[in-house]
């Protein structure tokens, strides 16, 4: 598939709020920064993204991304921690309930595991970006900021790659 007029003036759009971003950011708030945490999510945001362009969804799932990018920010990291485990819990669940269950509804379980394993990161990879925010002393709405930056940013950098990087991806994957 070609990029069209539409997705460059997207690709232009989103590197200049990038640049934008990235020049506001005061130099003394870099050395508190926790990268490693925020360096996972944004990983974990872009696979988001890679998975949302590869599977082709419309416009309406991608802005329900970016919206549920912003929720999850409101929730307190031990509350995203909670969540998570419980997710890596029915994860589990699922997993063991595959030994016994055949055909189609094997399928439906399968997916489910694999959903429920793929949210449990992403809530454990918020919850801890979100952690070592508030350790580094940021004000709570300046952690919500960053965060949900950093999931438009993870979800815009997933569709470059596919639509102008590599846009084979979907393909061999």
């Amino acid at each position: 598939m070609v990029p069209t007029q539409v997705d460059a003036a997207i690709a232009i759009f989103g590197g200049v709020m990038t640049a934008i971003l990235a020049l506001r950011i005061p130099r003394q708030e870099l050395d508190r920064v926790p990268l490693s945490g925020l360096s996972l999510l944004f990983v974990v945001y872009v696979l988001i993204g890679l998975g949302l362009v590869i599977a082709q969804l419309s416009i309406g799932f991608w802005i329900g991304a970016a919206a549920i990018a912003m929720l999850v920010t409101f929730g307190s990291s031990i509350l995203l921690g909670r969540c998570g485990l419980i997710a890596f819990v029915l994860a589990g669940l699922g997993a063991v309930a595959l030994g016994f269950v055949r055909g189609q509804n094997a399928d439906l379980v399968r997916w489910s595991a694999i959903v429920l394993a793929l949210t449990g990161i992403w809530l454990w990879a918020s919850g801890g970006a979100r952690y070592r925010m508030e350790r580094a002393g940021f004000r709570r709405a300046s952690v919500q900021w960053v965060l949900a930056i950093v999931g438009w940013e993870g979800l815009w950098v997933g569709w470059l790659i596919n639509t102008f990087i590599a846009p084979r991806i979907g393909t061999w994957l």
